[in-house]
């Protein structure tokens, strides 16, 4: 038999049961045996496969990047799961990346769950605004993962400098690169086999930009003296984006790359993963998909 399990993020709240209005997972070959879970923090859940369902099928986006409008889009990742009766799998739920604007002197975002990068700004004489990198949605088997959805790169914004710059979309095979201008050097999307590297920055750091890792976007960086900057942060994936760098140039920005997708040959019976589309979802075609995603 199988078995529909939804599991997403809606205004703040993570469910099992519902529809997705952010990053998300859902499991759902019909309606029929809806079990529905709520939290209210972004913690991996656990659920308990029930006796006689031999098979799921996985419809899974991962989060956007922050700094909306220009935030990197999450990607979608499909698969078809056997599964045995009584065999737990572990659910993450990427959450959306938040964006940080700075006032005067320097400030950075929290890290969006589970490991989107953080973006950062540097204001000296004008206004900047940048994102964080989103946060995967993934289903693994103990410490096997089955599929990810990558997250996307965190965008970013320094007023008069007219264009703002967005992160790279997650997921698919390897995450999109970011933009960049002026002095910033972007943040490139992971792969399958590497995260994407930072922005490479010259001069005397205040925050480091680093480079995706595994299951982990990178942070934005930036270069302390007379310069306004943003550096957005990279996506998280099954490997993340790098982070954006900001150099001494004036008004330099530089977007996070988006983490990459990934569905394990040994654990699926069929899917596929697919990078989302600048900074609109992939596959938004689909019946179970909600705009928001």
């Amino acid at each position: 038999g199988v078995y529909p399990l939804i599991v997403t993020n809606v205004g703040g709240n993570y469910y099992v049961g519902m529809i997705s209005l952010e990053g998300g997972i859902i499991i759902i070959p019909d309606y029929t045996n809806i079990v529905t879970l709520t939290h209210s923090t972004p913690v991996e859940q656990m659920w308990s496969v029930p006796v006689g369902v031999t098979q799921v099928y996985a419809y899974v986006w991962g989060a956007g990047g922050g700094f909306a409008g220009y935030g990197g889009a999450g990607g979608f990742t499909y698969a078809q799961i056997p599964t045995i009766g009584g065999e737990t799998l572990t659910i993450e739920v990427g959450q959306g990346a938040k964006s940080v604007s700075s006032g005067a002197g320097y400030a950075k975002t929290t890290n969006a769950y589970p490991n989107g990068g953080c973006g950062v700004v540097r204001k000296y004489d004008n206004n900047s605004t940048a994102g964080g990198g989103g946060g995967r949605s993934s289903i693994r088997n103990g410490t096997n993962y089955i599929v990810v959805a990558g997250g996307g790169g965190g965008g970013c914004y320094v007023w008069n400098t007219g264009v703002n710059q967005e992160g790279g979309s997650g997921g698919g095979l390897s995450g999109e690169d970011g933009q960049r201008y002026g002095g910033g050097d972007y943040g490139r999307g992971g792969t399958q086999t590497e995260g994407g590297a930072a922005g490479v920055i010259t001069g005397t750091l205040y925050y480091v930009a680093t480079d995706g890792g595994f299951l982990s976007g990178g942070n934005g960086g930036c270069v302390t003296g007379i310069v306004t900057g943003a550096a957005g942060g990279g996506g998280d994936g099954w490997f993340g984006g790098g982070g954006g760098g900001c150099n001494v140039a004036g008004n330099s920005k530089a977007a996070g790359g988006g983490g990459s997708g990934y569905v394990n040959p040994a654990l699926t019976a069929f899917g596929y993963t697919i990078r989302g589309v600048g900074t609109g979802p992939a596959m938004t075609e689909f019946p179970y998909y909600v705009s928001g995603a």
